[in-house]
């Protein structure tokens, strides 16, 4: 069963170019990740969920049937899908070309913090021609940044993936979790 699905056209690009419209009329509130390590992943985020009050429930709004897509999709039956659930915080990252900015091949659970987290978003608010593509390398796949598509995946230790230094212009996602609560 493919648990890594794609859905292009999941958020309207009107909304897409209002998030990162947003997101760079916050830059107060941006929070740079750039470790030193080698493999370390660099980009600049805000918590939007905590910085954006308005951008969050809109935002909240489109992405919330997703999950109940997904779920369709796979046809999870009610036995299988947590009967509570909570979502991570929406945040926003950007990652530019030229800087190194990109998050190298990791999981999204990897300790007792992590570990209520059962199932991963990511969309992509921006076309980036060039670089850019998140790499599930173990899946041979490779999904390219445009506008408004959503990627929906588990976040556990088989589902290795890479957010990959964009090349031709910055990459903007909007990413969050499902947590068991």
């Amino acid at each position: 069963m493919d648990l890594i699905r794609v859905y292009p056209g999941a958020l309207p690009a009107a909304l897409c170019r209002q998030l990162i419209t947003g997101f760079e009329a916050l830059e107060a509130e941006h929070v740079g990740l750039a470790e030193e390590a080698p493999a370390a992943p660099r980009f600049t985020e805000i918590n939007l969920t905590q910085s954006w009050q308005k951008g969050h429930e809109q935002a909240f709004e489109a992405v919330l049937p997703l999950f109940e897509r997904y779920s369709r999709d796979l046809a999870i039956s009610p036995a299988q899908w947590p009967a509570k659930l909570a979502f991570e915080e929406l945040r926003i990252k950007r990652y530019r070309p030229g800087g190194g900015d990109q998050f190298p091949e990791h999981v999204d659970v990897g300790d007792h913090a992590s570990a209520r987290r059962f199932l991963a978003a990511l969309i992509y608010l921006n076309d980036v021609e060039e670089g850019g593509h998140t790499e599930f390398p173990g899946w041979g796949l490779k999904i390219s940044p445009r506008v408004g598509t959503a990627v929906l995946f588990p976040p556990l230790w088989p589902w290795l993936h890479a957010g990959r230094p964009p090349v031709s212009e910055s990459k903007y996602i909007l990413s969050t979790y499902l947590h068991y609560t």
